[in-house]
């Protein structure tokens, strides 16, 4: 059996989180849609999600959820850290038919750091 995927966003150093800092300035119909959509990928899994094209793969263990609010797209970026917990990167409004590279580097930005960072303390509590 096949463990379903749990999405986590990534803390800053002071516990704030850029995912939730994006989610929160969007309205409220847009954050119901992003938070129905992880929650319908973690309970019907990641195959589902992409024959439904609710996800999608960018690049480098990088990954998209899609959703949609009448004119307006949100796009929130995640990895694969460890069998069935993806971590979200942070998330943008999609203003373009691809997805902006500005968008991708910061993505990896925060992928790298979070990675170095729990790297060392993986290590650190073995």
């Amino acid at each position: 059996m096949v463990d379903n995927p749990k999405f986590e966003d990534i803390k800053r150093a002071d516990g704030t989180s850029e995912f939730f800092d994006y989610l929160s300035g969007l309205p409220d119909k847009e954050q119901a849609k992003i938070l129905s959509r992880i929650k319908n990928i973690e309970e019907f899994g990641i195959q589902i999600a992409q024959q439904n094209q609710w996800v999608a793969y960018l690049d480098d263990n990088l990954y998209e959820i899609r959703s949609r609010v009448g004119n307006s797209q949100q796009r929130e970026i995640y990895f694969r850290l460890e069998r069935n917990v993806y971590k979200i990167t942070h998330g943008f409004i999609k203003k373009t038919r691809k997805t902006p590279p500005k968008e991708l580097r910061h993505a990896q930005e925060v992928k790298k750091r979070f990675l170095k960072d729990w790297q060392k303390q993986k290590q650190s509590n073995d």
